[in-house]
This record gives C-alpha cells, structure tokens and sequence, in this order.
C-alpha cells in the first residue's frame, strides 16, 4: 500500500513538472509583437471593438508585416519612443495585425491607394 502511494505521488509530480517545463518551453506569443510589450492589445478586432465602446477610446489598429523594411523600421520607433507608448497606453484601444483581411474596415491604407503595396 505504501509503494502504491509512494508511486503514485512520483507520478503526480514527473506531470507536474513535465507540464510546467512545456509551458516554459512554448510560451504563448505575445500580443504586442514587439511594439510595446507595456501596453493592452486587443486579440481580434471583435474584442478591440468592444473595448473601443466601452471605454469611449478609438481604435487604433496598426498592420504590418515580419517580412517587411518599413514595418520594422516604424516598429522600432513606435516601441522605443516613450511619447508614443504613452500616447498610446492613454488614448487608444491597440490592435496589431499581421494576419490579411477581406473585411474593408480593416483595409490597410495603401490598398485605399493603390494596389501596389510597399511590402
């Protein structure tokens, strides 16, 4: 009886620690993708909607891409530049996106443009 126990308290603990070893070896990607890891993202432009509405706040959705000069280059600033995370932290709901989109709401400004992006 007291090796069953024994057993099986090893057990619990080998899966506990298996699982807190997983969690640090696949942290989830953060929200802010290096624009300001200080600041609140919304998930989805759904969720930045409401949280646009509730807190009386407009919405500011930045897209950009990993594989783009520009968007690096303005992520740089846009993180390092205290004003700009201040001004964002205080007067914005923030949502960054990576991801392409059919919903005109959500149109970069250069497809208003043109239809030669930059990137």
């Amino acid at each position: 009886m007291l090796r069953s126990l024994l057993v099986l308290v090893i057990c619990v603990v080998c899966a506990s620690t298996e699982r807190q070893r997983k969690k640090k070896a696949n942290p989830e990607p953060s929200l802010a993708r290096g624009w300001g890891e200080n600041l609140e993202w919304a998930k989805s432009y759904e969720e930045g909607l409401a949280k646009m509405v509730k807190s009386g706040k407009p919405l500011m959705v930045i897209h950009h891409k990993e594989d783009c000069q520009f968007s690096q280059a303005l992520k740089k600033v846009f993180a390092a530049e205290k004003s700009i995370q201040k001004m964002a932290e205080e007067h914005f709901v923030m949502l960054n996106t990576v991801e392409e989109t059919w919903d005109p709401n959500m149109t970069p400004d250069w497809q208003l443009r043109s239809q030669n992006p930059l990137c």
